[in-house]
């Protein structure tokens, strides 16, 4: 019984896991070339 109580918990994890990283992939992809004007201002 205790295995089924885990099993959900964990694949939840790794699920938040998976969309923090395609957020964070996101974010990147919309901030890396303002980075780069900023650098290029300076």
């Amino acid at each position: 019984m205790r295995n089924i109580e885990i099993e959900p918990n964990c694949w939840r994890l790794a699920t938040g896991l998976s969309i923090l990283k395609g957020l964070v992939e996101q974010f990147l992809i919309i901030i890396e070339p303002q980075i780069g004007m900023v650098y290029n201002f300076l």
